[in-house]
């Protein structure tokens, strides 16, 4: 009858077998046994105690090493694999980098794979935190057998250049830990775009992958530059999107993203951050640690208010907060002096702020299906404006001062509640189209018939 495990471990807690007898014993079990449970369980219970090569004999520790590698390498159960490799790195730290690099290589099961690359991620920090001469050789070592052509070419002009400042122990730390991420996240997700530069991942494309949360080895890849999440099913973004410090371009577009978390003011930068048709009620004040954004797209979300720290993106140029519940706009926005694109369509704005009228850099306005009832004689300080967009609002009068608008080529002004238009709209030297569909205008001055023969399209 076969021993148990539990039994064994007992005996060995009661001083009745010493540690290599049980390890002896163990291992006999693992290999021989029929049962996957007892073969487990046989695994975690020598992960219980303290196997290293002063507590036991030698040749203990060694046929130890070779069973779980053999394990790693060749044992059909992906459980058995997975117990195995935590183990292997558990007893022999950076000894197990090879049978890992292997297994990471070769491995198909999702499961394994993801212990695998934690483990390896774990092993190359203690590489890293190791000064010896036997640690840079181990790094350098395994960077230049690197046989992936993305990373090869690389790493080969820099060996006949001699190049020795690219193997630097912190370059080598940079591009092990790319490669075994990426061909970590290349076998695990299927067909991902990528772009490796300097045997460095710098693109990630992630998107239509039914993703509910991004993938935890992401968080290694320090030098990323643009990261698209477009098209999933992710719900939180992890605190550690914040330590992706490289990130020049994120797109979360079409997701179920209830929060954004206050890391997010580490990727400072950051110049594009897409989010569009998410579930976002508010955003928190830490976005405005974003100084180097320029494009910010949170279209078709729920936000009802916007943090005052928006103003502290001094470098923004497009803004788009389309389909939102946005009932008033921060005062703060009047230090977005470099905005040039500026969409609140589908809100329930009822007035606006001074503040919006003192962008002047702003050449695209779109105040669309909002519930503005007049505006400010200050429009005319929108000095760079050349499109605007009143259209589905409840005006009824505008300011002369909107004839003072010289860059104007666009003026959307249908379906508001207008009897007229100010005849200064006419002076407006630019204008190529005017719409004023479904309002209560009778009859149009009688130089904008004049303006009509000269080019000035007329929708009414």
């Amino acid at each position: 009858m076969e021993v148990s495990p539990e039994d064994l471990y007992k005996d060995f807690m009661d001083k009745t077998i010493d540690k290599d007898s049980l390890t002896e014993q163990l291992s006999s079990i693992i290999e021989n046994s029929r049962n996957l449970q007892v073969r487990v369980l046989s695994i975690q219970i020598l992960g219980k105690i303290e196997l290293n090569s002063n507590s036991v004999l030698i040749k203990t520790y060694n046929r130890l090493f070779d069973l779980l590698e053999n394990l790693i390498i060749s044992d059909s159960n992906e459980l058995i694999r997975n117990e195995a490799a935590i183990l292997l790195y558990k007893i022999f730290k950076t000894r197990s980098l090879i049978p890992m690099k292997w297994a990471l290589l070769h491995d198909e099961s999702p499961r394994c794979l993801k212990t695998i690359h934690l483990l390896l991620m774990e092993i190359i920090s203690e590489l890293n935190l190791n000064n010896k001469k036997e640690s840079y050789s181990i790094l350098r070592k395994h960077v230049i057998e690197i046989e992936d052509k993305d990373f090869r070419i690389d790493i080969e002009s820099n060996l006949v250049n001699n190049n020795e400042k690219y193997f630097s122990k912190a370059n080598l730390i940079k591009i092990l830990t790319n490669y075994f991420t990426f061909i970590y996240l290349r076998k695990a997700f299927w067909r991902i775009k990528y772009r490796i530069m300097d045997a460095t991942l710098v693109e990630l494309d992630f998107s239509f992958k039914v993703l509910t949360k991004l993938p935890q080895a992401l968080k290694f890849l320090k030098f990323l530059k643009k990261l698209t999440l477009k098209y999933n099913q992710i719900m939180n973004l992890p605190e550690w999107i914040g330590e992706l410090s490289s990130l020049e371009q994120l797109n979360l577009n079409i997701n179920n993203i209830a929060t954004i978390p206050t890391s997010i003011s580490s990727l400072i930068q950051l110049k594009e951050l897409y989010l569009w048709k998410n579930e976002l009620e508010s955003l928190p004040e830490s976005i405005g640690n974003l100084k180097n954004l320029k494009k910010l797209n949170l279209r078709l979300n729920q936000l009802r208010n916007l943090p005052n720290t928006l103003g502290n993106l001094s470098n923004l140029r497009e803004l788009d907060l389309h389909d939102n519940k946005l009932v008033s706009i921060p005062k703060s926005i009047s230090h977005l002096k470099c905005l040039e694109v500026l969409n609140l369509s589908w809100n329930l704005l009822n007035e606006l702020p001074q503040a919006i009228y003192n962008l002047s850099s702003l050449k695209v306005l779109d105040l669309g299906r909002n519930e503005l009832k007049a505006l400010s004689s200050t429009i005319d300080h929108l000095l760079s404006i050349e499109i605007l967009d009143l259209s589905e609002n409840k005006l009824r009068k505008l300011p002369q001062t909107i004839g003072n608008l010289h860059s104007l080529k666009v003026l959307n002004l249908s379906r508001n509640e207008l009897r007229d238009i100010p005849i200064s709209i006419s002076n407006i030297p630019l204008l190529e189209e005017l719409y004023l569909v479904d309002n209560y205008i009778n009859e149009l001055p009688s130089n904008f018939y004049e303006l009509e023969e000269k080019g000035l399209k007329i929708i009414i």
